[in-house]
């Protein structure tokens, strides 16, 4: 399955811009009532779907969008929000700390704390953070047929190319 996905709208592109933006909030909004959430510029968004909870693996939807005739071709590409590389490192680097202690502790001459249960420790550490992961990538898993949806329906588009 293609990243990205063409949508053809018979609007202008200023009219695109408008109809995105009143359905998407912004993110430091208290209350998002609209069905999406993030930015709309001129010519371009990032967005992703309103939802209770933030979920950090949740599908993000990039477009940009050109004149095409009389109307607006929209390009949309589907990503996790760019953070998350950071978020994963970091979680990474905790599990590393957990096994990187009992190691240095041995060969500065100190006594090692219990080494299993730094085992037990770091490994419970990552297998907890594979299986949040994949709920929250189980939880996303339509996100990108719906943000297609409602960008379509917002902009009357249909779209041309998967």
């Amino acid at each position: 399955m293609s990243n990205i996905v063409t949508l053809r709208s018979p609007l202008a592109p200023d009219e695109v811009a408008a109809r995105l933006k009143d359905q998407v909030s912004s993110a430091w909004a208290l209350f998002n009532l609209r069905p999406m959430v993030g930015w709309v510029r001129e010519r371009s968004m990032r967005v992703r779907r309103t939802i209770f909870l933030r979920n950090a693996f949740q599908t993000n939807l990039s477009a940009e969008w050109e004149a095409d005739g009389s109307g607006a071709l929209i390009r949309c590409r589907y990503g996790l929000f760019p953070h998350v590389i950071t978020y994963v490192a970091v979680f990474l680097l905790g599990a590393a700390g957990f096994a990187w202690y009992p190691l240095m502790a041995m060969l500065n001459g100190t006594p090692a704390p219990d080494g299993a249960s730094f085992l037990f420790g770091t490994a419970g550490f990552l297998v907890f953070g594979a299986v949040l992961a994949m709920v929250c990538l189980w939880l996303a898993r339509d996100d990108r047929r719906i943000l297609t949806e409602l960008v379509a329906r917002s902009v009357e588009a249909e779209v041309i190319d998967r």
